[in-house]
């Protein structure tokens, strides 16, 4: 019987990194949560590549958690302006038609107010 073999030494950081990415695009809709989790990916892909560089594994997965935590961000900040937007113009849209509908009333009241009157026949 040999020795033991040395346990290899992995890049766990590369594997948080990419599963916190993953994580942060499937979450996006969050807001917090999905920027708390991109964060982590982008600090821990980061430092997962500089650990890659020495150890020699995971450099892949490491870049593959920064982007996927990049791409959560910008999908998250992409939809809260879209929320935004349409909200906006929502507003635009039942301000409008309110307008509109007190023009219609205010018509609607002078020919009442017109059909009200005595009429007088010398």
């Amino acid at each position: 019987p040999g020795a033991p073999a040395a346990p290899q030494q992995g890049n766990g950081l590369a594997v948080a990194s990419m599963v916190l990415g993953i994580l942060a695009i499937v979450f996006f809709w969050l807001g917090p949560l999905c920027w708390i989790l991109a964060v982590l990916a982008i600090i821990f892909g980061a430092i997962g590549i500089g650990k890659a560089n020495k150890v020699g594994k995971g450099k892949g997965m490491a870049i593959a958690g920064l982007a996927c935590g990049l791409l959560g961000v910008l999908i998250s900040v992409a939809v809260i302006f879209l929320f935004f937007s349409a909200a906006k113009d929502v507003d635009k849209e039942l301000r409008r038609m309110e307008k509109e509908n007190r023009q219609q009333m205010e018509k609607d009241l002078n020919k009442d107010l017109k059909e009200a009157q005595p009429t007088t026949n010398p």
